[in-house]
């Protein structure tokens, strides 16, 4: 703490000194209507502004630049495009009694010179960031950790994470159901091995114990053609599905609604191919070639803002595999658009128009009124 305030006080005290003269300065020759100090306003505006930029551009006195640019040594065993798969780090069991030997509560950093000296506050999230728990998106890969402080997530996204937890038979099950949601590697604070996963080796997590990293074996791409539809609303049914080492995950597909409430499709074999051409936060666009009539299936999460369209051509989009999202194709080639726009937002925007458009008349009429 004594470090950090030091050096906020080095950085900010002397620019904050000089302005301030500077502005009772302005403010006397304001005061007496000096022409000089009226000119100096904007100039005295457009320093401060410089001074800001100056000071916090790539500036941060808590810790050094090379906390944020450190790259894990765990990535160089990363394989894959960035967006093409995810990575899940299992977090250690964080009760600890007097007879627990948790050695990975014990952080040693000696080893690497980037957090040499850092307040142990400091240290505790840069020990996340070695095993990727935290901060991952910077290092361009994507974790599967949904952060919900206030617990304001729809309840099928839970209804995984509790199987996941309290109701998976063992290690083996729960591989199979991380892998078929697009999780490629698993980062865990002991080692479990299951033959649903290969160990790739130790995770250096800043503690004397290491981590061990996995390669999931039943990691499913980003997209593909399901071409068997199942039918279910019921979430255990379908994470057991999943969860099961006997499922084809990479022909079928779980759709969360009654049977008949949507087209019906049993194929036989590989029902078509998909590739993401363009990836963005708001918009996703795949050119997909179905043999037979299937369902395309993204493995990036469901929410009914996300809307889509094939060749251009407004469709549903469906709640797959518990948590992500599917639309329905016939045979041939397509292009298909998952884009994501607030519903109500149209509704919304005509409203606010319409109510800006009646109070400039109002104030037009009689401009007492507004």
């Amino acid at each position: 703490m004594a470090r950090f305030l030091a050096g906020l006080f080095r950085i900010y005290v002397p620019g904050v000194a000089g302005f301030t003269l500077f502005g009772l300065l302005l403010l006397l020759g304001l005061g007496q209507k000096k022409a000089w100090a009226r000119k100096a306003v904007p100039i005295f505006a457009l320093l401060g502004l410089a001074q800001l930029v100056q000071v916090n551009y790539g500036a941060n006195p808590a810790v050094p630049r090379a906390f944020f640019t450190y790259r894990p040594p765990v990535l160089s065993k990363f394989s894959g495009q960035p967006g093409s798969y995810r990575f899940d780090a299992q977090p250690r069991n964080a009760t600890v009694t007097a007879d627990t030997k948790d050695f990975q509560g014990f952080v040693s950093f000696e080893a690497v010179p980037e957090v040499a000296g850092l307040p142990s506050i400091a240290q505790g999230a840069f020990q996340q960031k070695l095993v990727l728990g935290a901060g991952s998106m910077l290092e361009g890969v994507e974790g599967s950790l949904n952060l919900d402080i206030e617990r304001s997530l729809p309840p099928f996204l839970y209804d995984g994470w509790i199987y996941m937890l309290k109701q998976a038979p063992e290690t083996l099950h729960l591989d199979c159901l991380l892998g078929r949601a697009n999780v490629k590697y698993i980062i865990r604070a002991r080692r479990r091995d299951s033959s649903g996963s290969r160990l790739l080796g130790e995770v250096f997590n800043g503690s004397p114990k290491p981590s061990y990293l996995y390669e999931d074996l039943y990691f499913l791409p980003r997209a593909y053609v399901a071409g068997t539809a199942i039918f279910t609303t019921s979430p255990l049914e379908t994470l057991s599905r999943m969860a099961s080492p006997d499922y084809d995950a990479l022909e079928n597909v779980i759709i969360a609604v009654e049977p008949g409430n949507s087209s019906a499709v049993r194929g036989s074999g590989p029902a078509g191919q998909v590739e993401i051409t363009e990836r963005r936060p708001s918009r996703v666009t795949m050119k997909a070639d179905l043999a037979c009539p299937g369902y395309v299936v993204l493995l990036d999460r469901y929410d009914s803002n996300w809307h889509a369209t094939i060749d251009g051509r407004e469709v549903r989009v469906l709640r797959a595999n518990q948590l992500f999202r599917a639309v329905y194709a016939g045979p041939g080639q397509h292009v298909i658009m998952f884009y994501f726009r607030q519903r109500g937002l149209l509704a919304g925007m005509f409203i606010s128009a319409l109510t800006l458009a009646g109070l400039m008349g109002l104030f037009l009429c009689d401009p007492g009124l507004i």
